[in-house]
Formats: structure tokens, sequence, C-alpha cells
């Protein structure tokens, strides 16, 4: 039989201990050679035989029906519980928890957890120590001890080796290993909850006995809802597929749509600036590769540049923008300090060291000085421009241009004392 079916007869073995248990008798010797399995309607049902050594729980042992041949052994050593093998006198039900647990092991790896052979070859003191003080290996430790037996038990269950061992270690191991507690207030309180962790297992559910992770309650969720954990997993993953190429799409038409742009930036008259950019910055990361490829390319004129260096928006770019900015034509300057107002740090200190350049030519100056008295109008050398600005609007003839004449407020207020200006 494979592991599962032989855990299913095992089951019905609890049950049957189960009702002994409940009609107050304790088998005291269960083993294999005390189970029969007979064919019913083409299911093995397993027996419970042989009560020769059980106990009725609560009578003195004097009022049994039954005697023992002088010299002739309470039980069966590999079978037997540490109390039954000390001689205790309160032996109850958990006596009989212990004999299934070694049962369980036997079933699922062909051997007893203390073999007949090993406990022959010691005397009867050492096999009383050997059940009372040592704990057996779990079962899938002692498969992997097994070396090349592991092969013909694993055969013998229709099962490859690796695949027996996965099955029994975890919850298979746990449910061993309490029924062969030695301190018997550990091991299962009756067959009854014995069997129940059985089902617990065959169902795929959380063992009731053992304190189990949330990793562990849901890796049982997932077994027993393969088909719909399945589908929910295929689905997630459609979802996910579908977000990524809609990322994906999203991103390759925004890629295109930042090339459109710029190339409609270095195209657009000046009117159109501030609309072009307010589209472009928020696809700014799209544009680093674009941008590389117009200021390298030589078709592109010094107008177009200055419009790209808008959308860099760092501090160096600004600064080489200031050359430009000087020579710009008055409305294409007004636009651009516009857009360029969190810089006055980086556009400053140029426009006040071009205001010192004797060389300059008119347009240059009073660009310089439309930069400084849009980004520094408090500045206290305002005070000494007043006769440069009037000389410069004569020379450009602006003087009734009202940009320019705007130019004398800063001039006015450096010149004002603190008291007046208030």
């Amino acid at each position: 039989l494979t592991p599962r079916d032989r855990i299913e007869i095992f089951r019905h073995v609890c049950s049957g201990v189960q009702h002994a248990h409940q009609t107050a008798i304790i088998h005291r010797d269960l083993k294999p050679a005390n189970i029969l399995v007979e064919e019913i309607d083409d299911r093995p049902v397993p027996k419970n035989i042989d009560f020769g050594v059980a106990n009725a729980m609560g009578a003195p042992l004097a009022d049994l029906s039954f005697h023992l041949e002088a010299g002739r052994e309470f039980g069966t050593p590999e079978y037997m519980p540490p109390e039954q093998a000390r001689g205790d006198s309160d032996i109850d039900t958990r006596a009989d928890i212990y004999s299934l647990g070694v049962l369980h092991y036997e079933l699922l790896i062909g051997a007893p957890p203390f073999s007949r052979k090993e406990l022959e070859q010691a005397g009867l003191e050492a096999i009383l120590d050997k059940i009372e003080n040592e704990d057996p290996p779990s079962p899938s430790a002692r498969l992997s001890s097994m070396e090349e037996q592991v092969t013909v038990v694993a055969d013998d269950r229709h099962i490859a080796p690796s695949q027996l061992r996965r099955m029994v270690r975890g919850d298979l191991d746990w449910i061993v290993m309490k029924a062969l507690e030695k301190p018997r207030k550990r091991r299962y309180d009756s067959a009854g909850a014995f069997a129940t962790d059985i089902d617990c297992y065959l169902d795929d559910r959380p063992l009731p006995s053992r304190r189990g992770t949330l990793v562990y309650r849901l890796s049982k969720y997932v077994r027993r809802n393969r088909l719909l954990v399945s589908a929910a997993g295929t689905i997630a993953l459609v979802i996910v597929a579908a977000a990524l190429i809609g990322y994906y799409l999203k991103r390759q038409n925004d890629q295109k749509r930042a090339d459109t742009l710029l190339d409609t930036l270095v195209n657009s008259r000046i009117e159109r600036l501030p609309i072009v950019l307010g589209e472009l910055r928020p696809l700014g990361n799209l544009t680093r590769e674009r941008l590389v490829q117009l200021a390298e390319d030589p078709r592109v004129g010094t107008r177009a540049r200055a419009k790209l260096v808008l959308i860099q928006q760092d501090p160096s770019s600004v600064d080489e923008f200031s050359e430009f900015l000087l020579n710009a034509e008055p409305d294409e300057l007004t636009v651009y300090l516009a857009l360029l107002e969190d810089h006055q740090a980086e556009l400053s200190p140029a426009a006040w060291a071009a205001l010192r350049d004797d060389t300059l030519k008119t347009r240059q100056s009073l660009n310089a000085s439309e930069i400084c008295a849009t980004q520094t109008p408090a500045d206290p050398r305002w005070s000494g421009l007043g006769e440069n600005l009037a000389s410069w609007m004569v020379s450009s003839g602006s003087v009734d241009d009202p940009r320019s004449l705007s130019l004398f407020r800063p001039v006015a207020m450096s010149s004002l004392s603190p008291r007046r200006r208030v």
C-alpha cells in the first residue's frame, strides 16, 4: 500500500483503540501481529485483536479474569511504553498511545524506533534503560540514515525515496514523536485526539496539537485549495503581466511624446515656451538621451540650444545660459526670466559682473540690468546705476519703453534713506 493508504488504515486502528478505551479497556500489547486487515467491499478494514494482557481501568490486578504465566514478558518490548517497562501500577490509556506511535512509525518507514535485534542484543536492564531514557530518531531522520535500505522501503510504498522523506518530514514526524514522548502527560490525551491529527493531515489542515506559524497555516491552506490558489495565482500573473505591458506601452508612448515635445521646443515661438515646457517637465526623466543628441547636433542653433537648457534646469546649464540672455531680444528675455525665476543665485552674479564691463553693447547692458532688477531688486549696488541706465536707454532709443523705465525703480529705492523708504 502507498503511505496514504497505510495512514488511512491506521486511522481506523486509532478508532478501534478509542472504542476500547471508552469501554474502560487498555490493550497494553498493541503491535502488528495483533492487528488483522480484511477486505470488506474491496476496502481494507483493520481489526484489533488479542487483548490477552489487557487491563480494565480502575480494577485491581487480582480481579482480572486472566493469569500471567511465570516468566512471561508483560507486553512486547519494541512497542512497550516506558511506564509499562518499569512495571508501574498506574498504567492508563496513554500506554496504548505510545504503542500506536510505534505502529505508526513502522507503517511509515518499515521499522520500529527500536528494533527487536537491538533489544535482543542487550540485557534486560539495558532494554529497560533504552525504552525509558533513549529518544528514538524521528521517522525522517531514520530514513536519512537507512542508506540502501530506504530504496526497498520506498519501493514497497510505490514512492521515490526523496518523496517519502519529504512526505514524512513535517506533520507526520510531529504526530509520531508526540505519541512517543517519554512523559505520558506530553503524549496525546486519547486515541481520538491521535486520530484527529491524522484526519487533519489527510485533509491538509493544520494539526490541532501543533502550534504552527503563519507560514505553516498558509502552506496548509494552499495545499487544501490548490485549484483555487492556482486560479488566483494565474489571475494575479495575468494582472501583473497586463500591468507590466501597460507600463511598458505607456513608457513607450511617453518617450515618443517627450521626443516630439523636444522637437517642438527647439522650433517653437517664444510665446509657446511656457506651454511646451509645462508638458515636458513631467517627462524629464525620458529626455536625457534625446537632449544629448540635440546638444551634439550641429544643425541646432544657439537660440534652440538656449531653449534646451530650460529643460535641464541645473546650475551649470543656467550659468552657460547667462551669456545667451545678455544678447536675447527684449520679449525673449522677459519669457526666459519668468521661466528661470528659481535660479536667482546662478543668474545674478554673472549679470552684475557684466554691468561692470565697459565693453558691453547697450542692449547687453540693458539686459544685464533687467536680469539684476528681476533677481535682486534690493541690492545696494543699484544706487550707482541711474546715470548709466539713462545713457543706455538714450543710446538704444528705449526712453519711452515702460519695461526699460521700470529699471529705475530699484535705482530709486536704493537711493532712498531707510527712513524715507518706510
